[in-house]
């Protein structure tokens, strides 16, 4: 990346505009769920048995079907209170149910959640908040 003989230390990127639909990246093959933040379209990913799926508040029942057999799911669950753009706690929590992930993770959290300890104890069997630099090992 930043081999750039034009201006070396500068990162040099091809940039490739991707949609809703399946593609590869390095051999890894991703599906590309629409998803909403607000009123403005995004972008979650499937990666074999994982998703992620951040930065939003509105996924259609259609998309959800996509979502089927995951081992690991990581959303967005900003904090307690509905927001215009992002899931909250208790919405995060009925989407993991619906798609029936083994486990869930939350992720995109803001200060006003709570402490992890106290919102970890409140968290149904097989969901769970994330911590900065954690792992989640998925098999291709």
């Amino acid at each position: 990346m930043f081999e750039n003989p034009d201006y070396p230390g500068i990162p040099r990127f091809e940039f490739r505009r991707i949609g809703p639909g399946f593609f590869e990246v390095l051999g890894l093959p991703f599906q590309a769920i629409p998803l909403s933040h607000g009123e403005l379209p995004v972008l979650g990913f499937r990666i074999g048995a994982m998703a992620y799926l951040t930065d939003f508040n509105r996924i259609e029942p259609r998309e959800i079907e996509s979502l089927q057999d995951l081992d690991f799911l990581v959303i967005d669950a900003l904090h307690r209170k509905p927001h215009h753009s992002h899931l909250h706690l208790d919405a995060a929590i009925a989407l993991g149910r619906e798609i029936g992930a083994s486990k869930v993770f939350f992720t995109h959290i803001s200060h006003r959640m709570g402490l992890f300890e106290e919102v970890q104890s409140e968290l149904p069997a097989g969901f769970s908040c994330l911590c900065d630099a954690e792992v989640l090992e998925i098999e291709k």
